[in-house]
């Protein structure tokens, strides 16, 4: 039986509201799970959202894979009609992860990029380059794939777009800290939360438009769109505050930086510093 939430899994604060969540179609479908309780929960002391319903490492190692592979995004259009993009490669997301390389690195230096896809992100620089990822994507720029990360070998991990894709957040950071040396840096990168409260009405009227075979199923589609969220590959939705507490738990943050696009907020990029113990 799948496990579910009932407090907030930053600060443990309890649910104050509780939305739909089209997450639950696409795990049901593409990761062959089934699902009790599609919900997403939001605290309201962080600020913080998530999917309600815990997963097992075997059915995230379903959903990705063969992620942003031809048959996980036919399944994916299926749900989500107006999926137009197969480029997970983001600028606002390299700009972060390269300031904090020139700014905190310094000659030769080994780079792991956890759970890199392609290893895109890695910035150019001299040493080596290893990417740990859970699809069988073709790397970029010289990468080389890497199944068991060595422990306390890398000067600089990153950690781009990976906290939101895993429901057991503070396992993951605990993993990635096991890899960088002592006073070496880890990137966090992760969608900030006011972005996608932006981006749902937009995809919800594109989603209607889509489906409107006649005006009433569409008015019928447009009402029950209202309060689900449109994203069907996110555990979890980070604000400054929550992304700040979940970290501070397990590393000493040095600098945090929020990217916007527009007057509105599009990452959250913190960069820690692991600890001479």
């Amino acid at each position: 039986m799948v496990k579910c939430l009932v407090a907030c899994p930053v600060c443990n604060a309890n649910i104050s509201k509780l939305y739909n969540a089209k997450i639950g179609d696409f795990i049901r479908s593409y990761g062959k799970v089934k699902v009790t309780r599609s919900q997403l929960g939001v605290c309201h002391v962080c600020g913080h959202a998530f999917f309600t319903e815990l997963y097992t490492n075997d059915t995230i190692k379903r959903l990705y894979k063969d992620y942003y592979s031809p048959q996980y995004l036919a399944k994916r259009k299926l749900i989500e009609p107006s999926l137009t993009t197969t480029n997970i490669y983001n600028k606002t997301d390299a700009k972060c992860i390269a300031y904090a390389y020139m700014k905190y690195c310094r000659g030769d230096v080994n780079i792991l990029d956890y759970g890199g896809f392609d290893g895109s992100y890695i910035p150019n620089h001299f040493g080596e380059s290893h990417v740990y990822d859970l699809s069988n994507t073709p790397l970029d720029n010289g990468s080389v794939r890497v199944h068991k990360p060595q422990k306390n070998h890398y000067d600089m991990v990153i950690c781009s777009n990976i906290l939101e894709h895993t429901p057991y957040p503070r396992k993951t950071i605990d993993k990635v800290l096991q890899y960088v040396k002592p006073n070496g840096i880890v990137v966090f990168v992760v969608p900030a939360f006011a972005h996608f409260r932006v981006m749902w009405k937009r995809k919800q009227y594109i989603n209607c438009l889509y489906s409107m075979r006649n005006w009433r199923r569409g008015i019928r589609k447009l009402l029950h769109y209202g309060t689900t969220l449109i994203q069907y590959e996110h555990f979890h939705f980070y604000t400054e505050l929550s992304l700040k507490g979940l970290i501070l738990e397990q590393a000493r943050i040095i600098n945090l930086y929020i990217g916007y696009n527009g007057k509105v907020q599009h990452n959250i990029c913190c960069i820690v510093r692991k600890e001479v113990l």
